[in-house]
């Protein structure tokens, strides 16, 4: 039994393998899936500033291991996220604030020096990207005044 807990520390070490390991496999898919797709976002569309959550999902899926391993009934196999009106509310605006941030970042900033070459590929995925976090924020900012 020392063996398996020792082992659950070391997977925890990457983000959701320790609870794949523990069995929890949709919470284990679901901090990989969040961990890794916030990496390739926060790459994608050249915005650092998103990255600062990246140390707070991985530290966050150490802990909860550890808390599994410790306490197996006070765990459960999804990550219960409660989005009430409150929190939808703000998590519309920050979709907002990281679409519009990217834009100026990533395509009106640059723009101003005006470059043709590779990067207007970047100027494009970095809008569309950009558009979608807008949409996404002002979609659920919409329905919840419903």
């Amino acid at each position: 039994m020392e063996n398996k807990k020792s082992l659950a520390l070391f997977f925890s070490l990457i983000p959701g393998a320790g609870h794949l390991y523990l069995g929890l496999q949709k919470k284990g898919l679901q901090i990989m899936v969040a961990f890794f797709g916030l990496i390739a976002l926060t790459d994608w569309i050249s915005l650092p500033i998103i990255g600062m959550f990246i140390p707070i999902i991985w530290f966050y899926s150490i802990f909860d291991v550890r808390k599994a391993i410790y306490n197996p009934q006070s765990c459960e196999d999804n990550l219960n996220l409660s989005f009430d009106f409150i929190h939808v509310k703000y998590l519309g605006y920050i979709f907002i604030i990281i679409g519009v941030m990217a834009i100026f970042r990533n395509v009106i900033f640059p723009l101003t020096h005006i470059h043709i070459d590779w990067q207007i590929t970047r100027y494009i995925r970095t809008s569309i990207i950009s558009l979608i976090f807008i949409a996404i924020g002002s979609k659920m900012l919409l329905d919840n005044r419903k």
